[in-house]
């Protein structure tokens, strides 16, 4: 019998190396892959740094959009205001020109018209001549 267990035992032994063998190559495998999620974990928290610092940086340009439109508002409102107050200007200068030509009529002599008076000697001896 004992003969009998040896002969099983040496038939098993190739099936025996083969499976260990199949273990080893799995072991190995699972350990490469093992690497790589690591690697990969790796790269992923890489990319979330990425994604952040992305994000941040839109943020700020949306921060700096919303300035930039508040300050073209503030640039529209003042060049609005200027070209009230220019027209203003513009009505005041008109307004004053128009005075000056009025005063300016206003002095001018006015020519000499004859007027009918009763002639008196006393007072005026020279309304013959006209």
């Amino acid at each position: 019998m004992v003969a009998g267990e040896a002969r099983h035992l040496s038939q098993r032994t190739p099936q025996a190396a083969r499976e260990i063998k199949r273990l080893d190559t799995f072991n190995h495998l699972v350990a490469s892959e093992a690497v790589q999620a690591e690697a990969v974990t790796g790269n992923m928290s890489e990319l979330t740094s990425a994604f952040r610092q992305v994000n941040d940086l839109v943020s700020e340009i949306g921060a700096i959009a919303e300035k930039y439109n508040t300050g073209m508002t503030q640039v529209h409102l003042a060049a609005s205001q200027m070209d009230d107050v220019t027209q203003q200007n513009a009505l005041i200068e008109v307004a004053f020109a128009r005075a000056v030509s009025r005063d300016f009529s206003a002095r001018k002599p006015i020519p000499a018209v004859p007027v009918n008076t009763l002639a008196r000697p006393d007072r005026d001896a020279d309304w013959q001549h006209f």
